[in-house]
């Protein structure tokens, strides 16, 4: 299965067919989640940094949803609203351009 998945990578590099990593979380690359770990805590107007290697930017907070993009390890991103214990609806501006959309909140974190 492991291969599998790692051929599919290859294959179709930034394409939704690989949205669900080998772990069936949202993304591809994960930090591991310690059993019992606090969730973090996030405020509404903060900036935030991904922490994962690539983490999708989805249209719904599923982890089914369309995927509008993928940011890489540390991009900026501004949280606009929590929407539940686990999905938080974030912008990303780049070039005059904003984004807006879904992410698990479980891969950002504030620097300091």
């Amino acid at each position: 299965m492991k291969t599998l998945f790692m051929i599919m990578l290859t294959c179709n590099v930034l394409s939704a067919t690989f949205a669900r990593g080998a772990n069936g979380r949202d993304g591809l690359n994960y930090s591991k989640r310690i059993s019992g770990q606090a969730q973090p805590k996030l405020a509404v107007g903060g900036i935030y940094y991904v922490t994962a290697t690539f983490l999708n930017l989805r249209k719904q907070p599923v982890a089914e949803g369309p995927i509008v993009q993928m940011f890489s390890k540390n991009t900026e991103l501004k949280i606009i609203n929590i929407y539940n214990k686990n999905w938080v609806l974030v912008s990303y501006t780049s070039e005059d351009v904003i984004v807006e959309g879904y992410v698990s909140k479980w891969y950002l974190f504030e620097k300091k």
